[in-house]
């Protein structure tokens, strides 16, 4: 199978045009980085290993490069659960997917998330959505707005809902409404 020369070729290719002495996956994804005209290096690449430009550049960008980032497998109900409030406020689904990708990469600063897996489970999760309700708001997104109208409330009166012991401004990761309302 091609895949499984796939590094050595990209190696190769790499350390000609370079003349650097790649020592590693993550050096070559340093040099890919840096690289101007990746059309000739698809077309090289694909050469050597006997297969499209095409398939060679889907591979790099949608399964080879996914080593270099933090995996968002153990969040994708979170991300759901933004996508879900959002349709409730937001009615442009373009929209609804950056602000979704915005406010869930803002909530883990920590993490390095391949941003092009993010926007296509926000678009399956949108194309969900749109196949199975026809448009009519769903159930869970229906309790989601009364969710983002009792955050609103909250935060315009944050003396009912704060007991004595906490602080203003502890803030609690699983209410994402209140990261909605101004993000």
């Amino acid at each position: 199978m091609w895949k499984l020369h796939f590094n050595g070729a990209l190696k190769q290719y790499l350390s000609q045009t370079t003349k650097a002495a790649i020592t590693s996956d993550a050096h070559m994804y340093e040099l890919m980085s840096t690289q101007r005209k990746s059309r000739g290096i698809w077309l090289q690449v694909s050469e050597q290993l006997n297969v499209t430009q095409q398939q060679v550049h889907d591979y790099f960008h949608n399964t080879w490069i996914k080593q270099f980032f933090d995996s968002f497998d153990e969040h994708k109900a979170e991300l759901k659960s933004i996508v879900q409030s959002l349709l409730g406020q937001v009615h442009d689904r373009s929209l609804i997917s950056q602000r979704a990708i915005d406010l869930f990469v803002n909530l883990h600063l920590k993490e390095n998330f391949h941003v092009k897996s993010l926007q296509q489970f926000v678009h399956h999760e949108l194309q969900k959505y749109k196949d199975g309700f026809k448009g009519k708001p769903a159930v869970h997104v229906e309790k989601k707005k009364i969710e983002v109208r009792e955050a609103e409330k909250s935060l315009q009166n944050p003396s009912l809902t704060q007991s004595s012991s906490q602080e203003p401004s502890e803030a609690k990761s699983s209410d994402i409404s209140k990261y909605i309302l101004f993000g």
